[in-house]
């Protein structure tokens, strides 16, 4: 188990960085979703705020983007945040988590100036204006990341989202956020973000178990197959037992047989 920011194996500026800020130690979250983001894996966080998931998709793409070295165009990562506030505050956590490293992050939008970052966070609105007016190259892109997914498809902003990543390289890395899994987004998942791993792993649902039952037979010849038949309806401990024959004429013969018996015996056809 990673016990410290060190255990996850990302760069030592990002890892006293973080400690600078006052985290003493990674989110289970942290622990099992930094190491497959920093290897440029697809993936989907399932997790609500408060799980630290700013911080766990944070630490991984900045260490993949320090990883890769220094890159003349930019944005190298794009982030999507449900709104312009969501954004600011994204993008200032992202910024103080990269300083150390010399990774620079900014939100697209008044109170931010307009240089050129590694990592951009705007709401998909915003990016999709950008796109429009060429303020915002989406081809130079090696990450995108839709954070708070489950709030964001519950508003217009939902169409932008399918337009970017469709315009988005294919092979960049896809990083999914979201507080809650469904079908609508199971297939977004399936259409855009291919083989991601879903962190934490979804809990197995138990099939429902098949009905169980004991079959018996009796292989006898036509004179004894009534009490073959009887023979096995004896040890059964049921209220009602079926007997299927081929023929009405013959299970007519198989019902005054066991009557005969003693057994009850409704002979009324199904």
């Amino acid at each position: 188990m990673a016990d410290t920011f060190e255990d996850l194996g990302i760069a030592p500026a990002l890892a006293s960085g973080v400690e600078e800020l006052g985290w003493d130690a990674p989110t289970a979250l942290q622990r099992d979703a930094v190491p497959v983001i920093r290897r440029g894996n697809n993936v989907v966080l399932h997790a609500s705020a408060g799980a630290g998931t700013v911080g766990t998709y944070g630490l991984g793409l900045l260490d993949r983007l320090l990883e890769e070295g220094d890159d003349d165009r930019r944005p190298r990562a794009l982030v999507l945040a449900p709104d312009a506030h969501a954004a600011s505050r994204t993008a200032e956590a992202l910024a103080r988590m990269g300083a150390p490293a010399g990774l620079s992050a900014r939100a697209l939008g008044t109170g931010w100036s307009d240089r050129s970052v590694d990592i951009l966070v705007t709401s998909p609105a915003g990016a999709t204006a950008g796109v429009r007016d060429s303020s915002l190259k989406l081809d130079t892109l090696t990450a995108l990341v839709i954070d708070a997914a489950d709030q964001i498809r519950a508003t217009e902003q939902w169409a932008d989202v399918e337009t970017l990543v469709e315009y988005a390289p294919s092979a960049a890395q896809k990083i999914v956020v979201t507080g809650r899994l469904d079908d609508a987004l199971d297939s977004f998942v399936e259409r855009h973000v291919r083989r991601a791993m879903t962190i934490p792993p979804r809990p197995v649902e138990e099939e429902p178990s098949s009905p169980t039952g004991t079959v018996l037979f009796a292989v006898a010849p036509e004179h004894l197959k009534d009490a073959a038949i009887l023979q096995l309806l004896t040890p059964l401990e049921a209220p009602e037992v079926a007997v299927v024959c081929r023929t009405r004429d013959r299970a007519d013969r198989v019902a005054a047989a066991l009557a005969a018996r003693g057994l009850p015996v409704d002979g009324q056809p199904f």
